[in-house]
Order: structure tokens, then sequence, then C-alpha cells
């Protein structure tokens, strides 16, 4: 069934409005989040690892337009594109630290393992 120029309007309309309000509530998050980690004792050097903790984070516990948990897969990958293997201990760390869960745990249980073991070889040698 074809679509109407109004129904596609309004389609268009509330995915540009949920992308909007996703950008302004990950930079919420993300503030918050360098707040919380410097309250409890990260040092100003590690906000690359907050901020990498932080937007895994978001990525983990995405939803899609309906509410229903919806990992962002791509965004996990483009993290870990960014990252060392080495940063991957000391953002787990800030991540326990900043959202009292454990980040291996999060991946494990969030991604399955094909996508997990993706994330694995994204990480950088450095």
């Amino acid at each position: 069934m074809e679509q109407t120029l109004g129904q596609k309007f309004v389609k268009y309309t509330l995915t540009g409005s949920l992308g909007v309000l996703t950008l302004l509530l990950t930079g919420k998050e993300l503030s918050k989040s360098l707040k919380k980690a410097k309250a409890k004792g990260l040092k100003l050097s590690t906000d690359k690892h907050v901020r990498w903790a932080s937007r895994l984070y978001t990525a983990l516990h995405n939803t899609n337009f309906l509410g229903f948990p919806d990992e962002d897969e791509e965004g996990i990958y483009a993290i870990a594109i960014e990252m060392c293997e080495n940063d991957f201990e000391i953002v787990s760390k800030a991540y326990l630290r900043t959202f009292e869960e454990d980040l291996f745990t999060q991946l494990t249980s969030k991604l399955s393992s094909s996508e997990y073991n993706i994330f694995l070889n994204k990480l950088a040698i450095c």
C-alpha cells in the first residue's frame, strides 16, 4: 500500500524529531556521566575514556522508535575503532564507576557472540 504525501511527512517528521531528541539526550547523558565520573574520583586525563564509556552505554541501552531495546551495533563498532586494546580496561573501569554496570557483562549479554567478536576485532592494537 502506497503512503500518501501526508503520511510520509508525518513519518519523516517523527523520525527527524526522534533523532534530534536522541542527540539532545545523548549530550545530556554524556554531561551527567562526566560529572558522575569526576565526583567518583576519575582524573581529568581519563575524560576520553569516560566519553567512550558513556557512548557505549548509550549504544547498549538504545531503543527503537517504539521504545523497545535495540542496541546500536554500528555505534559500538565505531567506538571500538577509536579505542586501543589497552584502553578497553580503563573504559571498563570508567563504565563500572559511572554506570555501576560491568561493561563486559553488558556487551556479552546484549550482543550476539559474532557481534561481540566483531567488536573485539575492531579494537586497534596500539
